[in-house]
């Protein structure tokens, strides 16, 4: 049976120290090594995609994939994710939403729904 724990969010803010590449060059490596590192820790990784110029998290997503990790991804309904269709077709469970901790609740709910309906 997989654990639930719950994490400490990473990743960065939208104009946070990632836009306009004002991270330090000797940082960055830092950034991309300790997301790598959190990804191949993680039991399923959550993406909420509400900006379409998200490329960190769209290469996060393919770390995850490439890794076999259970993905998750969500957009609020007002996004235009057409052009995000890549992304999405390699998630194992995807839903929109008015926002991330709504999509996450009802990911996490279809997830163990399953099991406690084979435990009846």
């Amino acid at each position: 049976m997989s654990r639930i724990r719950r994490l400490k969010p990473f990743g960065a803010l939208p104009g946070k120290g990632c836009q306009n590449g004002s991270i330090q060059p000797s940082s960055r490596h830092d950034v991309s090594f300790a997301a790598y590192i959190q990804i191949s820790r993680a039991d399923i990784l959550f993406a909420w995609i509400d900006d379409l110029t998200c490329y960190g998290s769209l290469v996060e997503i393919g770390i995850a994939h490439a890794l076999g990790k259970t993905f998750w991804i969500a957009f609020p309904q007002e996004l235009n994710r057409r052009n995000l269709w890549f992304a999405e077709s390699l998630a194992d469970r995807s839903v929109v939403a008015e926002e991330a901790e709504t999509a996450f609740k009802s990911l996490l709910h279809s997830e163990l729904a399953p099991q406690h309906v084979a435990k009846l």
